[in-house]
């Protein structure tokens, strides 16, 4: 048996175990052993032909094959060399919560409950690590004012009736406060900074439980207490409700507890950078700066055109997204409700349109008033090319506004070399992670 006919032996033996989990497609890949060079499964020679030219394009429907971690690790190696068991299989795990087509049980479960069975096995591998405090929390609805609202360009209108809405009908959104056990929280007069943090999940999956893991370790680390908000996920929710559940947890921390804007910081990862950096724009002008920003491999755009959706497609377990797809996490949350929209603009020139509002694209925003922001965000997710230029684009409108301003803070980037999107959850035990988590203890410690 020539060597041709060997390897097209081993593909059709794996196409039999990967049939039982997924049936296969054209853009359907899997490893070769100790490589990350793609072998795909072709139609015809043709197809071949044009794969090889760079004229094949993976289809968009197609969902790439999730053959079992443990045998493709085994059989196939890492799909990056400094990548052990639990980093593959982490990987994997979360590309099956991303997928927009993923439904049922044990999708909503893993969505929801994923953090907290790593901690539990952790906690009982190796003890409790960063022993911490949690506190349930029901934040109340709050009016939005006309002065706030303004600041939200385009989304005005609908914060001012949902926040009616929200305050007649006694809405409470549900958060979480989680504190090392070294911190001593005063019971009122919060006079030292706390962290106001959003969770990730493109605004249709995460939960409290499935963070809680990461909130202890960023209490641990910056010796702060977080305050973590469950805001309400898309599609049950269009966006802006989830602006306005920030914009109440915000108000929460300053009236309701005492915290002086300067002392607050607000933090996100992926869809949380968003909630994040949109909450900042629309309280910015109508208050003293909050002390500053974290952003855990913040979504910064929604183009999908930069080159990492291409390059790192092959190692990350983030897709783009077509936004006109009502399947897409992106239409979940923005998608029109009216008809009168679809029929006058027609859904893809609507959706083109949503894409360039600078609180859904904050690469789009005006940053000269940025506060001190740190950015963390791995080389190898497909995000990186959108933060990086995010990151760029910041530190250049800080600089032109000068250093004469209040608002002027540093933008730091700092990138990790072998994570994928949001590594801090997906993979926090890979090799290196301690820098970073004391790079954001430091840059706490650095704003006095």
């Amino acid at each position: 048996m020539d060597a041709a006919s060997n390897l097209q032996q081993r593909i059709d033996e794996l196409a039999v175990t990967v049939a039982e989990l997924e049936s296969l497609s054209p853009g359907a890949r899997v490893y070769q052993k100790k490589t990350s060079t793609p072998i795909y499964f072709l139609s015809s020679k043709a197809d071949a032909m044009r794969e090889k030219s760079g004229e094949l394009e993976r289809l968009k429907s197609g969902r790439r094959v999730p053959t079992k971690s443990s045998a493709r690790y085994i059989l196939y190696g890492p799909r990056v060399s400094s990548w052990d068991f639990r980093t593959n299989l982490g990987r994997d795990v979360f590309w099956y919560i991303s997928q927009a087509n993923s439904s049922g049980i044990v999708h909503r479960a893993s969505s929801r409950y994923w953090g907290v069975i790593v901690r539990s096995v952790e906690k009982a591998a190796f003890g409790d690590r960063y022993p911490s405090t949690v506190s349930c929390i029901q934040i109340p609805a709050v009016p939005v004012s006309c002065s706030i609202a303004q600041n939200a360009g385009r989304w005005e209108s609908q914060l001012l009736r949902m926040s009616a809405e929200a305050v007649a009908s006694g809405t409470t959104i549900r958060a979480e406060r989680i504190a090392h056990t070294s911190i001593d929280i005063p019971q009122s007069n919060h006079t030292g900074k706390a962290i106001l943090y959003f969770h990730g999940g493109a605004y249709v999956v995460g939960s409290l439980e499935a963070y809680r893991d990461l909130h202890m370790h960023l209490s641990s680390s910056t010796k702060l207490p977080i305050y973590s908000v469950e805001y309400r996920l898309a599609p049950q929710f269009k966006y802006p409700v989830q602006l306005y559940d920030a914009f109440c947890a915000y108000t929460y921390l300053r009236q309701g507890l005492g915290y002086e804007a300067r002392n607050i910081v607000v933090a996100g990862d992926s869809a949380g950078g968003n909630l994040a950096l949109a909450l900042w724009q629309l309280v910015r002008p109508h208050n003293e700066p909050i002390a500053a920003l974290i952003l855990l491999s913040p979504r910064v755009d929604i183009s999908y055109t930069r080159d990492t959706w291409r390059t790192n497609s092959d190692i990350d377990y983030l897709e783009p997204e077509r936004l006109d797809d009502p399947e897409s996490s992106i239409y979940k949350l923005l998608g029109p409700r009216d008809f009168a929209i679809i029929e006058s603009k027609g859904t893809a020139s609507y959706m083109k349109e949503l894409a360039n509002d600078p609180f859904i694209a904050p690469i789009n925003a005006d940053l000269s008033e940025l506060p001190p922001t740190l950015i963390q965000a791995s080389r190898l997710e497909t995000m990186y090319s959108d933060i990086c230029e995010f990151a760029a684009r910041a530190t250049a409108s800080v600089q032109r506004r000068g250093k004469d301003t209040k608002y002027d803070g540093p933008v730091k980037l700092q990138v990790f070399p072998d994570g994928v999107h949001v590594f801090h959850v997906v993979t926090p035990h890979m090799r290196g992670m301690d820098v970073f988590w004391g790079n954001i203890g430091s840059f706490i410690q650095s704003l006095g």
